[in-house]
């Protein structure tokens, strides 16, 4: 399935109750004070996109492209990141909240967490080499068996 392609557009105020989320392949666009709450993101591409004040929660990431994408204030609880594509995958978060999420087996070399809050976050096998976590709150996060070289 080709997904339609978007670039350069910014999108503010979308919510997921009235509007299922178009999947498409997003590139270099800005997603502000969006509602994308229990949202269905699979087979979705973001590549050098920027979320900003936005609210993720419990969204659906199987096969989800996150290649170069910025959070900034969002609130992102109940994700299941190991589920999202792994080729290219690379985030930055910034003053956002991620309690109870699981980045099981996730390959986030060099990601960025500033001024994050990651309670009960699961990193179980995951490879976080060179990882920055500058001011972030990580109480009940597990760290079984991952990788925190550089950290």
């Amino acid at each position: 399935m080709d997904l339609e392609y978007v670039v350069g557009k910014t999108f503010n105020d979308l919510n997921n109750i009235n509007e299922p989320f178009a999947k498409a392949e997003y590139e270099n666009c800005n997603f502000v004070s969006c509602d994308l709450a229990n949202a269905d993101l699979s087979g979705v591409v973001f590549q050098d996109c920027k979320f900003q004040d936005c609210n993720i929660s419990l969204a659906k990431l199987k096969n989800t492209a996150l290649r170069d994408v910025g959070f900034t204030g969002c609130k992102m609880l109940g994700l299941q990141w190991g589920n999202c594509s792994q080729f290219g995958f690379s985030i930055k978060l910034h003053n956002c909240v991620v309690d109870n999420s699981s980045f099981y087996k996730v390959r986030l070399k060099n990601a960025q967490f500033v001024n994050t809050r990651l309670l009960e976050v699961d990193f179980t096998e995951a490879d976080l080499t060179s990882v920055i976590f500058d001011g972030c709150d990580l109480n009940g996060a597990t760290f079984d068996n991952t990788n925190l070289e550089g950290a």
